[in-house]
C-alpha cells in the first residue's frame, strides 16, 4: 500500500540510524503481533481515532525484556507521552505505520489525563481463543465493565476502554497491582489493535461506578475518583438516581425519553437536552448525569459521542432552571414548549424587545440550543420565556 504524501511544510519521516535506546529483536523472536490496519479501520470505535493524541511504535528488548516504545510519527524518534509535540493524528499514525512497517509494528493512542478515558491493562489473562482465564483476579471484573476489549499485540493480554475518571491514589499516569496483572491507566499510552473481543461491547461505555469498584478490589482503598458523583446525597447509586426520576412527577417523560422516544420534542438534539435535565434534578450532579444518559437509548445516536455536543447539552441542561407556579421544570422543557408554540409571534422584535428576540432567534437555528449564551438570554428574561411556555398572554 502506498504511503501518504507529506504537506510542503512537513519533511517526509527518515527510519533512524540508530535506535532510540535499545537492541532490536533477532530475527524470528518477536513478542508481538504487528498491526493489521483494514482490521483497525473497521474496528475501532470513531471516539478513539479523534484528535491529536497518537503516536507509533517499535519493539525493542529493554533490560532483557521486549517493550514497546512509542515513535513520533513525524520523526521516527523516541515519542513523550508527556509531550504533545511528538504525537500526531490517527491518520498520520497510520500513515507512518503503513510507509515504514519494516521498522515498526503498529500505532498508539495517548491517554489524555484531562479527558474522561480510562485504559485497563491485563496481563496474560487470555487462552489461545481469546477467552478469559477464568482464574485470573479481573476476570469478574471485565465482566462487568463490558466496554470496548481488544487484544493486546502480545495476545496474550487484554486492553479495556472505558468512560471514567479516577484519581488513583495520586498517581500521575497510572497504577498497577503486578501480583494481580492488573492496571489502571489515566496517563501513558496504549498500543491499539482493533482485535476485539467479541464477548464485550464494541463501544467505549461509561463505567464510573465499576472503575472505582475495580480499583478497591485491585488496591484495597476506598477512595473515590474525580469522577465520583458528589450530590447532595453522596449515598445515592446509579439506581437510586434512576429509582428517583421515574418516580418523579415526570417519570412517564423521563421514561419515554430514557427508552428512545423523542416523539414530543421537535429535534433530537432537544429531546438529549431534556433527558439530560431531568437526570440533572434526580442527582444534582454533572457527571452522573453523563455516566447514566451514556447508558439510554439515546446515547446510541452517534452524535452523543463528540465531546463537544455532550458538553454543550449538559452546559444547558445541568444549570437553568425556569419556575412557573412554584415549581421547578427543566429549562430545555420551557424551551421545546416555546418554539411549539410561538414561532410566529418571535418575529415580532418590536413587541418582545431586543433581548428576547435574540434568544429567538438562537431557538429558531435549534443548532445553537444548548450553548452557555443561551442560557445566559433565559435566565435574563425568565418571566418572559415562562409566559410564553406556558401558553399566557402576559408576557
Amino acid at each position: 500500500m502506498s504511503s501518504v504524501t507529506p504537506s510542503r511544510n512537513q519533511a517526509k519521516p527518515k527510519p533512524p540510524s540508530v535506535k532510540p535506546s535499545g537492541a532490536a529483536p533477532q530475527a524470528g523472536t518477536h513478542s508481538f503481533r504487528k498491526l493489521e490496519v483494514a482490521l483497525l479501520r473497521t474496528k475501532l470505535p470513531l471516539d478513539l481515532r479523534t484528535g491529536r493524541l497518537f503516536v507509533v511504535w517499535c519493539e525493542e528488548i529493554r533490560k532483557g525484556k521486549a517493550t514497546k516504545v512509542p515513535i513520533n510519527p513525524h520523526t521516527l524518534a523516541e515519542a513523550k507521552t508527556n509531550d504533545p509535540a511528538t504525537w500526531g493524528t490517527f491518520e498520520e499514525a497510520v500513515a507512518c505505520y503503513q510507509a515504514h512497517s519494516d521498522i515498526l509494528w503498529g500505532i498508539g493512542r495517548v491517554i489524555d489525563p484531562a479527558d474522561d478515558l480510562t485504559g485497563v491493562d491485563l496481563d496474560d489473562c487470555l487462552d489461545e481463543d481469546g477467552n478469559f482465564l477464568l482464574d485470573h483476579p479481573a476476570a469478574k471484573s471485565v465482566a462487568r465493565l463490558n466496554s470496548y476489549t481488544e487484544r493486546s499485540p502480545s495476545r496474550r493480554g487484554a486492553k479495556v476502554w472505558v468512560r471514567a475518571k479516577h484519581s488513583l491514589g495520586g498517581r500521575k499516569t497510572g497504577r498497577k497491582n503486578k501480583e494481580r496483572g492488573v492496571e489502571l491507566n489515566r496517563g501513558g499510552y496504549f498500543t491499539l489493535t482493533a482485535d476485539i473481543l467479541p464477548q464485550f461491547s464494541n463501544r467505549v461505555e461509561h463505567r464510573q461506578a465499576e472503575i472505582d469498584e475495580l480499583y478497591r478490589e485491585m488496591f484495597g482503598e476506598n477512595e473515590p475518583g474525580p469522577g465520583t458523583p458528589f450530590t447532595s446525597d453522596k449515598r445515592l447509586s446509579d439506581a437510586d438516581i434512576l429509582r428517583r426520576a421515574r418516580s418523579a412527577k415526570s417519570g412517564n417523560k423521563f421514561s419515554a425519553l430514557w427508552s428512545g422516544d423523542t416523539s414530543r420534542y421537535p429535534t433530537q438534539s432537544e429531546a438529549d437536552a431534556a433527558l439530560c435535565a431531568l437526570l440533572w434534578t434526580a442527582a444534582g450532579d454533572r457527571e452522573a448525569v453523563e455516566r447514566l444518559f451514556g447508558q439510554s437509548a439515546l446515547a446510541k445516536r452517534d452524535k452523543w459521542r463528540h465531546k463537544d455536543y455532550r458538553n454543550r447539552t449538559l452546559d444547558f441542561a445541568c444549570k437553568g432552571r425556569l419556575r412557573s407556579a412554584g415549581a421547578s421544570l427543566p429549562l430545555a422543557d420551557y424551551v421545546a414548549l416555546a418554539i411549539r408554540r410561538n414561532e410566529a409571534r418571535f418575529a415580532a422584535r418590536s413587541k418582545w424587545g431586543s433581548a428576547l428576540f435574540h434568544f429567538a432567534r438562537l431557538l429558531k437555528g435549534r443548532s445553537e440550543l444548548q450553548t452557555l449564551r443561551g442560557i445566559e438570554a433565559a435566565a435574563a428574561i425568565d418571566p418572559v420565556l415562562t409566559a410564553l411556555a406556558t401558553g399566557s398572554d402576559d408576557a
